[in-house]
């Protein structure tokens, strides 16, 4: 497709059915959108998990971000701003700080 999402229309042609084939693990309660520069974003509706691959950047832009749950950051963290908690920030070794 033009906007760089994979068509799922199905097809009528034989020839079309290896084109038009649903992306890897899309079904059942899976949703997948596979785009044409391979980033896949896959929703699994029975376990409510939002999974979003390929890509070079994630971009989340609002005037404030809720998470609730605990989030592991698996690299670096760069932060253009403040910090502030509520409870203690501990590094690896146990140190918070005080």
């Amino acid at each position: 497709a033009e906007d760089g999402i994979r068509d799922l229309v199905r097809s009528r042609g034989l020839g079309d059915v290896y084109k038009r084939q649903e992306p890897s693990g899309a079904g059942g309660s899976n949703v997948v959108v596979e785009f044409s520069d391979g980033a896949v974003i896959k929703y699994d509706t029975a376990s409510s998990t939002l999974d979003v691959s390929g890509a070079t950047m994630l971009n989340v832009a609002a005037t404030s971000i809720i998470l609730k749950g605990n989030v592991a950051i698996d690299g670096n963290l760069s932060v253009a701003g403040n910090i502030s908690s509520d409870g203690a920030i501990t590094d690896s070794d146990g140190n918070n700080g005080a």
